[in-house]
């Protein structure tokens, strides 16, 4: 462009890890090497933000490393946005440690703000999956109800689809907009809360939500992640996930606090587990929904999760990833999800949960891991074993109408907990929200 720069941004990119030691020290590698070249290098600084306090990395030229306690990716992010401040950055990048990014993306991202009309604009990345490294997972998203992703499934090697998706990308965005923090820079100057102590899962949906940014997806800003995302679902991050989700309809104002949002949302996940026959996972849920109906002054109590996750990891037998070259991989087959029939009666069943002696008449499947969202495949299966993508690992659920019962049972009392407390829940939510969003609570948590 020939117009001149509205403002000259200095960017701190901050990026939270625990425990990657390779992934990091590759990361500080290329972007020590980045700005040797970089024409942007005196605007620029890395922080890397240690929760595990295990990198073998002191500070340097251009690159901080701040060990720090284990409150996960909010607390992480919580203390690289502090040192953006304490540094006088104007703009602070997050970054995932492991989601690689070309480091052209970042001039592009310094450039881009330095133009920006809107004092507000902030700019988020596109992120891969490992497995599929040409097609979009999410660039952008709304909440609404649940996590929504843009663009998803976009194939990067067709050029018709990524004309659409530059175009579409410029459209103002609703006021359920947010993005992850794979790749998200952001101007400081225009956070009023600092990120909810989630832990991890959902501090970035609470980010975009409660701070109005204006939020630019940017072409050639894209992460590639390096792990596959479903062997990352685990009863843990159901968990996390969920207590998050039912969290943000009782805080944010621009939803409104609906009882029926906040009702789908907990029936959602508990209905998909059951009839998957993870019931590891619904006691997890259930973990979740109790924890998220006890209120916010329950996060301030436990910025350490460590303890309870490895509650929830100790009960945790059969949904774990194992190498189990033994598995029963032999299929059995008699109800056909495919046949309209079949899969009414599967439904209206709850998948045999209804229906005696199904343990011993239904079907026996074995699913790639990446099926593991897929509801249709399931339909009319009492055994389904999962595959890891690389084929290594596996694991195996079985129908037991006793334990879904015993989990059905508590998940109904919470949800009639809920329906009773929904406003006093929501009074509640609102009124401690930005007193552990603030800077003096992360700072005197630190």
């Amino acid at each position: 462009t020939r117009q001149s720069a509205k403002r000259c941004p200095s960017l701190l990119l901050s990026i939270t890890t625990f425990r990657r030691e390779e992934d990091v020290l590759e990361t500080i590698a290329r972007f020590q090497a980045f700005v040797e070249a970089s024409p942007l290098a005196g605007s620029l600084h890395l922080t890397v933000v240690d929760n595990g306090r295990s990198l073998p990395f002191r500070d340097a030229h251009k690159v901080s490393v701040l060990p720090s306690p284990n409150y996960g990716g909010s607390g992480g992010f919580a203390r690289g946005l502090l040192d953006a401040l304490d540094r006088g950055a104007s703009h602070c990048l997050f970054k995932d440690d492991d989601a690689r990014v070309h480091f052209g993306a970042v001039e592009r991202t310094v450039m881009f703000l330095a133009h920006a009309s809107d004092e507000r604009v902030a700019v988020s990345g596109a992120l891969t999956t490992a497995e599929r490294p040409w097609e979009i997972w999410e660039n952008g998203a709304r909440f609404d109800v649940f996590c929504r992703p843009e663009f998803k499934g976009t194939d990067l090697r067709q050029h018709d689809e990524v004309v659409e998706m530059e175009r579409d990308c410029v459209a103002e965005k609703p006021v359920n907009y947010y993005c992850g923090w794979w790749y998200f820079a952001f101007p400081v100057s225009h956070v009023r809360h600092m990120p909810f102590p989630f832990f991890v899962r959902g501090d970035d949906v609470g980010f975009s939500l409660m701070n109005r940014f204006r939020a630019v997806p940017l072409t050639g800003a894209i992460c590639f992640q390096n792990e596959d995302f479903s062997a990352k679902e685990s009863p843990r991050m159901i968990y996390l996930d969920l207590r998050s989700h039912v969290a943000h309809h009782l805080y944010a104002p621009q939803l409104n606090g609906s009882l029926q949002g906040g009702l789908k949302v907990p029936l959602f996940f508990f209905v998909r587990f059951l009839i998957s026959c993870h019931y590891e996972t619904l006691a997890a849920v259930n973990l979740a929904l109790r924890d998220a109906l006890s209120g916010p002054k329950l996060f301030r109590r436990t910025l350490d999760m460590s303890k309870k996750l490895n509650e929830i990891t100790s009960v945790v037998v059969r949904e774990t990833w194992r190498r189990r070259p033994d598995a029963d991989l032999i299929e059995r087959r008699w109800i056909n999800p495919d046949r309209i029939l079949d899969r009414l009666v599967m439904k209206c069943t709850l998948n045999g949960h209804l229906l005696p002696f199904f343990s011993k008449l239904g079907n026996h499947v074995v699913l790639p891991s990446a099926e593991r969202g897929h509801r249709r495949v399931i339909w009319g299966a009492a055994r389904i074993t999962y595959v890891s993508a690389d084929g290594s690992q596996n694991y195996t659920v079985v129908h037991d109408k006793r334990r879904a019962m015993r989990e059905a049972f508590h998940f109904l009392t919470l949800m009639a907990r809920f329906i009773w407390r929904c406003r006093a829940l929501r009074r509640d939510w609102r009124e401690h929200y930005p007193s552990l969003t603030s800077r003096a609570f992360w700072r005197n948590s630190m």
